[in-house]
Order: structure tokens, then C-alpha cells, then sequence
């Protein structure tokens, strides 16, 4: 890397010489562009090989580094209010990697200049010079120190916590997302990335449990966005719920426990993009009771739009299958599992 920055310089500088060449050919305002870049090459490439007095190379990296410096510490702040991984990580990368460049190009021009003075200065120069190579060799432990605590956040970003009872699983068959565990941060990541793609249509949610919705806003938006076929296939908390409202169609099994708690965020729901809710969750409120509605309510409030029938495994519209199998319509989907239902009818 030393070197490629070395020859970039190079570059630098006899592109300033060309621009300089050709500044009588240019007009007037190119003249004086030419010249300014030409000026600000050399003092780049005089810096990198300690050819500036000691004082200008402190200035002039100080110029370079701090804007960086600041930009990645807004850029950490500001990624750390954002509940997306990859999101943290774009905005934080950049300005990391930008730092850690011009702080490495400024450091080396200091340290090359602070030896220089070492051999050919007086004494109270020479202290100087010293004092100037300590402050770069402290520079690079810290530079050092902040690369391994960038790493592990960047590595504790994307794993989940060793040890954790709260496990997820992402994948991908056909056009077809599949997710089975606890939703998280990091497996609304994942989920992100796959339902980004135009090729998947479809989230099959195998199970969820224990998940928190708040985390899950971005891909809401993404799965009502994308108007994307969701289905739930078993146990379904509210962060499951959350995400199969966002559907196009809503699918269930007609055993899918859907967990609405003691009713709906109706705040979260909002700020997805989710308008009016086509069921009633306020009467679980006032009664403080969790909120169980039978199929037929689910159906004919609209939010189930679709029955996945196991036996021939296709989806039947879900008044269709209501009107074929009223039984099992008019049971909650825990009465459906207790009874021990056919899957499919009743």
C-alpha cells in the first residue's frame, strides 16, 4: 500500500508539471486551475517524502486528517441509531477507510521529516523532531487499536451471540425466502438482502418466536413495497405478524398460531407504511386479554387472503376454503391444532 501511495504521488506531481505546461494553451480560469492543482500535488508528494519543514507537515496533515476524523465519527453516530446492519456498516466503511488512508499518508510524511531533522538539525530542533516521531508512533498504536475494535463490531454485527438460546436461520429455495427462529437485527439483514432481489417473491415464515418487531420497520416497508406473498407456516409471533401484515397475500395453515398479544403497535404499524389494520385488536386492549380471533374473523376482515391446504399442497382463496371447511373456519387456529384437524379441512 506504501508503495502504491508512493507512485500515486508521482503521478501527482508530474500530472502538475502537465497541467503547468499547458497552462498558456488553457483559458484564463483554466490557467489559474491548472496551477492551483499542480501547487496542491507537490505539497501532497513533498509531504509524503518529508520534504516540508516540520511545521508545515503538521499543518498540512492536520488540514487533511481532522475533516475525515470528524466525518467518521458523525458517520459512527449516526450509524448507530440505525437498527440495519448493512446499513451501519455502508456508513461507516467509507469514512474508516478514508481516515485510516490520509491519517497513514500524514503520519509517514511527519515521521520522514522528524528523521530528516534528527540527522541535520540543532538540538532544539533535534528535541523537536523527536518529540514529533513519539507523537507518530502513538498515533499508529491508536489507529491500531480502533482497526481491531472496527473489526470486531463489524464481526459482532453479523453473528449472532455465542452461547444464545435465540437462534435464526435464513434460506433461499427457488423464488422462495425462508426464515425459522428469532427475528433480529441480524436476520432482518439477511432477510433484506434476499427479498432485495427481484428474482425472490415469496418469505415463508417456518416458525418464529420470541422476535422483536421494532428492528423488522425497513423490511416491512420492503416486503409491502415489493407487494410480496408471505405466508406463515406455524408459530407466529407478533414480529411474524408484523411482517406477514405487510403482505400482498397473507397466507396461513389453518393450525398457524398467529400471536397478537394483547393487541397491535398500532405506531409501528404506521411507520411501516401499513394503513388501517383490517382487524380489530382494541378489544383485546380494553379487555386486557390476548387477542385470539377464529379463521372467519381473520378472513373476513381481510387479513388472511389465503389458506395453504398441506394434503394436495396447493393455496385455496381463503373465503373459498372457509365456505368448504366451516368447522374448522369458525375455530381459532390453537382449536384447529388441539383437535387434532386434518390439515386442510375439518
Amino acid at each position: 500500500m506504501v508503495m502504491a501511495a508512493k507512485f500515486a504521488l508521482q503521478d501527482w506531481q508530474v500530472a502538475g508539471l502537465r497541467l503547468s505546461w499547458l497552462s498558456p494553451l488553457l483559458p484564463r480560469p483554466a490557467q489559474i486551475a491548472a496551477k492551483m492543482i499542480g501547487s496542491i500535488a507537490g505539497y501532497f508528494a513533498k509531504h509524503w517524502r518529508g520534504q516540508l519543514p516540520l511545521a508545515q507537515s503538521f499543518g498540512l496533515g492536520a488540514v487533511v486528517v481532522v475533516p475525515f476524523a470528524l466525518w467518521f465519527v458523525l458517520a459512527g453516530a449516526t450509524a448507530a441509531m440505525h437498527p440495519n446492519p448493512t446499513t451501519r456498516v455502508f456508513y461507516v466503511s467509507l469514512p474508516f477507510i478514508l481516515f485510516v488512508l490520509a491519517d497513514v499518508w500524514s503520519a509517514t510524511g511527519i515521521w520522514r521529516c522528524a528523521r530528516k531533522h534528527n540527522k541535520f538539525a540543532r538540538p532544539i530542533a533535534t528535541w523537536a523532531a523527536r518529540t514529533a516521531q513519539a507523537a507518530v508512533a502513538v498515533n499508529f498504536l491508536v489507529l491500531l487499536a480502533a482497526t481491531v475494535m472496527f473489526g470486531a463490531e463489524l464481526r459482532a454485527t453479523f453473528e449472532p451471540p455465542r452461547g444464545s438460546t435465540s437462534t435464526y436461520e435464513v434460506t433461499l429455495r427457488g423464488n422462495t425466502a425462508v426464515f425459522h427462529g428469532r427475528l433480529n437485527q441480524a436476520a432482518v439483514g439477511e432477510l433484506e438482502l434476499l427479498l432485495a432481489d427481484k428474482s425472490v417473491t415469496r418469505l415463508a415464515i417456518a416458525d418464529s418466536s420470541g422476535g422483536d418487531a421494532t428492528p423488522a420497520v425497513p423490511l416491512a416497508k420492503l416486503i409491502h413495497a415489493r407487494k410480496l406473498f408471505v405466508v406463515a407456516l406455524a408459530n407466529c409471533d407478533p414480529a411474524c405478524v408484523f411482517l406477514l401484515a405487510a403482505g400482498n397475500v397473507r397466507a396461513i395453515l389453518p393450525e398457524t398460531r398467529l400471536q397478537f398479544g394483547n393487541g397491535i403497535d398500532e405506531t409501528l404499524y404506521r411507520r411501516a407504511g401499513l394503513g388501517g389494520m383490517p382487524f380489530d385488536a382494541l378489544h383485546a386492549k380494553r379487555a386486557a386479554t390476548p387477542f385470539a380471533p377464529t379463521l372467519r374473523t381473520l378472513i373476513a376482515n381481510g387479513f388472511v387472503t389465503s389458506i395453504f391446504v398441506l394434503a394436495n399442497r396447493r393455496y385455496v382463496r381463503a373465503p373459498e376454503w372457509c365456505l368448504k371447511y366451516p368447522v374448522a373456519c369458525n375455530r381459532t387456529a390453537g382449536q384447529n391444532a388441539a383437535a387434532h384437524v386434518t390439515r386442510g379441512g375439518g
